[in-house]
């Protein structure tokens, strides 16, 4: 079983509403805004069976780091320019979160962390939909099939995703991939499931398609 992670600071940690305001004034698209919401979804069933196993973690920093991970999608290198940006404004609770969510490194004996529930959440998420992990990385290699450079990141995460993919699997004693398509009737997932279907303000959010966006993946 894996060691409980340290608590985030509660302070630092938006709520969802106070999230979804931040990817309002941001002005996402109706795209980005479900890809958002599915990936806090997974996320919270991920961290949801953690807690099962006995992994301490902070719910609601999953919950608003899964939201707020891809805040400054489009930017260069935008793991890092969200996570800058949640800084500014105060959110150093899920700053971690947001600037790893597109590249995780961490040692076989770490504890499962906020930060590896979103990580793994975002590699079973494609555009508004639960996929396999190796369904992910295959549609990454075949767009970035001409460019070896590009290439050979996708092939350095693909080994990431998956030692991930492994040590949470042990942690939970069962399949993330599995987990990752079933409700956990957790309160958080109810909210974030309605936040889904309900775009904010409909003034402060661009109502164009996000499949341009959600189509420049980084390698």
């Amino acid at each position: 079983m894996a060691k409980p992670s340290a608590k985030t600071d509660v302070a630092a940690v938006p709520t969802l509403d106070q999230a979804a305001t931040l990817l309002a004034e941001k002005g996402v698209d109706k795209g980005l805004w479900a890809h958002s919401a599915l990936v806090a979804i997974v996320a919270v069933r991920l961290a949801a069976a953690l807690q099962r196993a006995g992994v301490e973690l902070d719910m609601n920093a999953v919950a608003a780091g899964g939201l707020l991970h891809d805040i400054a999608k489009g930017s260069p290198k935008h793991a890092h320019a969200g996570a800058h940006l949640l800084e500014e404004a105060g959110y150093d609770g899920i700053v971690e979160i947001v600037a790893r969510h597109t590249e995780f490194i961490v040692a076989a004996d770490a504890p499962v962390s906020e930060a590896e529930a979103v990580y793994l959440a975002d590699k079973l998420v494609r555009g508004d939909n639960i996929v396999l992990l190796e369904s992910r990385f295959e549609h990454a290699t075949t767009r970035f099939a001409g460019d070896p450079k590009a290439l050979a990141a996708v092939t350095r995460r693909r080994a990431q995703a998956i030692f991930s993919l492994e040590r949470m699997a042990r942690a939970i004693g069962a399949s993330p991939e599995e987990v990752a398509q079933t409700p956990s009737g957790h309160p958080l997932e109810n909210a974030l499931g309605a936040m889904k279907d309900a775009m904010p303000d409909p003034a402060l959010v661009n109502q164009q398609t996000a499949e341009a966006d959600l189509d420049r993946e980084e390698p």
